[in-house]
């Protein structure tokens, strides 16, 4: 989870409109949740840790995509791709395809507010509903593909361990 916000939250703040207090306010929360998370991986329970990082990075994208200036064609708008890949590496596979999910339909969301005009952005004249459809592809094939490369992962290991487990019970063999 510390590696996900050191490469996710700086280039987001570089590209952020200076005037608003939003990226900072940000920021600061980010990195009083990242001490919580610090305190519950002292405490061994890395799974409530990496989940509390994993959602508020996508809270912190979801707040960021209403204030910046391009909306979702921000390059800050990259988190969700990300978000889903880490949170592939870290989650179990059923909280995977459920954060991958919500952040799919965030996107989505995301783009309908803009295209309602509910969220001001300077791409609210372009916008429309291809953008919604292309935005929430991105983030199902990317879903798809670090689910399908994680759950390889996972049985690698998981045969790894078994190798390993079933090697300490033979016997050596004398030379």
């Amino acid at each position: 989870s510390w590696s996900v916000s050191a490469a996710v939250v700086p280039p987001i703040f570089l590209n952020i409109n200076h005037g608003s207090v939003v990226p900072e306010i940000l920021l600061t929360g980010e990195f009083a949740i990242s001490l919580l998370a610090a305190w519950l991986v002292r405490r061994g329970w890395w799974r409530s840790a990496n989940m509390l990082s994993m959602y508020s990075l996508l809270v912190m994208g979801i707040v960021l995509a209403l204030f910046a200036p391009y909306g979702l064609r921000d390059t800050s708008a990259f988190i969700f791709p990300t978000l889903i890949v880490c949170s592939g590496l870290i989650m179990t596979a059923r909280a995977f395809l459920l954060y991958a999910s919500l952040v799919t339909f965030s996107v989505g969301g995301l783009f309908g507010l803009e295209i309602l005009g509910v969220v001001q952005t300077l791409m609210n004249e372009t916008a429309n509903i291809r953008d919604a459809i292309e935005g929430m592809t991105v983030c199902a094939v990317g879903a798809l593909a670090t689910w399908l490369l994680s759950a390889n992962l996972r049985e690698s290991i998981r045969a790894a361990r078994e190798r390993g487990a079933g090697e300490g019970q033979q016997q050596p063999h004398e030379a």
